[in-house]
């Protein structure tokens, strides 16, 4: 009876160990999404993990946020962000780029200090709770298309979403430059003169005492 427990512990304790080592030995597959929230994609060597959209306080605007990782042995770059739903055709975009993803390193874009990648009047084609396709042009890699879900600027996601553009500050006034002369007057006419009547002569007076000729 004692023999038979300690055969049954051991081929338990060999089964537990055998389950350890095949979990142990799996791979996670970079291509699945883990949820709709925060998707998976993958592009070649690039592995892009947990993809969300930030919307700005305003909901005009959007952060890009999510994690590159290069499992190849050379840089890549992501040249190109395109954003659109197939419900509204003219309200996608097409946004140019330049993340450097070095070879077997990560770059979490959209992370304080990370590049940011914004997406300007995405209202137009989203709004919080609605679902954006995104995809993701790289230059050796290609492309990598995943969907999002557009978050509202609160809570956990407040801190990744966009700044607002500043307002334009209005022009001052150009100064005139020192010793500039006023405006010209306009000329002024000089009166012109009246006619002169012409100067009476005075008749000649004839000679007298004037003498007969002898």
């Amino acid at each position: 009876m004692i023999r038979s427990r300690r055969h049954a512990g051991l081929l338990a304790a060999l089964v537990l160990a055998t389950f350890a080592v095949l979990v142990g030995c799996a791979t996670p597959d970079e291509g699945r999404s883990l949820g709709p929230n925060h998707p998976h994609t993958q592009a070649g060597d690039i592995a892009v993990r947990s993809v969300m959209l930030v919307a700005s306080p305003d909901n005009q605007d959007a952060s890009l946020v999510m994690t590159l990782v290069n499992q190849g042995s050379e840089s890549d770059v992501l040249q190109a962000v395109r954003v659109g739903r197939l419900d509204r055709p003219d309200a996608g975009q097409q946004v140019p780029v330049s993340v450097n993803v070095p070879a077997g390193g990560a770059v979490n874009v959209g992370s304080p200090g990370q590049p940011a990648v914004v997406l300007r009047d995405i209202g137009r084609l989203a709004q919080p709770g609605e679902f954006v396709d995104v995809e993701l042009l790289f230059g050796t890699a290609g492309e990598a298309a995943v969907s999002s879900i557009l978050h509202p600027a609160t809570g956990f996601y407040a801190s990744y979403a966009p700044s607002p553009l500043p307002s334009p500050s209005p022009t001052p006034p150009t100064p005139l430059p020192t010793g500039s002369v006023g405006p010209t007057p306009s000329p002024t006419s000089a009166p012109t003169p009246s006619p002169t009547e012409p100067a009476t002569e005075s008749p000649t007076a004839s000679p007298t005492g004037t003498g007969t000729p002898s």
